[in-house]
C-alpha cells in the first residue's frame, strides 16, 4: 500500500487530491487485482456558518473519488473482463464541535467502464470522530 495526499485549507476554502494504490500477492494462483484510488474535494465555509466557539462550524463538500483495477486471477487463470474503473461525485457536509466531528455525503457513478456489473450506482456515508 502506498498513497499520499495534498491540500489547501483555508477559513473559507478547501482543496485537497489525494491518490492510493494497493498490491496484492498471489497465493496458491490466486490473486485479487492491484486497486488504484484517487480523489479531488472542494469545500466551502459560509460567512453564515462560521460560528465562535463553542458553537457547531459547518463546511460543505463536492468530492469526486475513482478507483480502478484490472481483472482478477483464479488458479492461474486471469478471468478477463473483471476490470473496472469508475468515477464517483457528490456532496457532503462536515460538522465540527469543541472534540466532536460528524460528516455524511452521498455519491452517485458519473462514469463505470467495468466488465462485471456490480450494481453499485450510489455511496452513501457517515463518519463521527471524537478527537482525544
Amino acid at each position: 500500500l502506498l498513497g499520499g495526499c495534498t491540500g489547501l485549507v483555508s477559513r473559507k476554502h478547501y482543496f485537497w487530491v489525494g491518490a492510493s494504490y494497493t498490491a496484492f500477492q498471489e497465493k496458491n494462483g490466486d490473486r485479487r487485482p492491484d486497486l488504484l484510488f484517487y480523489s479531488v474535494a472542494w469545500g466551502f465555509r459560509p460567512d453564515s456558518w462560521r460560528t465562535e466557539y463553542p458553537g457547531w462550524d459547518w463546511r460543505l463538500f463536492v468530492e469526486a473519488t475513482g478507483e480502478a483495477f484490472g481483472d482478477l486471477q483464479i488458479n492461474n487463470l486471469t478471468l478477463t473482463d473483471t476490470d473496472e474503473h469508475q468515477l464517483l461525485l457528490g456532496p457532503a457536509i462536515l460538522g465540527q464541535y469543541k472534540s466532536i466531528a460528524v460528516e455524511a455525503g452521498i455519491q452517485a457513478a458519473i462514469y463505470r467502464n467495468t466488465g462485471l456489473d456490480s450494481g453499485e450506482r450510489f455511496r452513501f456515508g457517515v463518519t463521527g470522530v471524537y478527537y482525544f
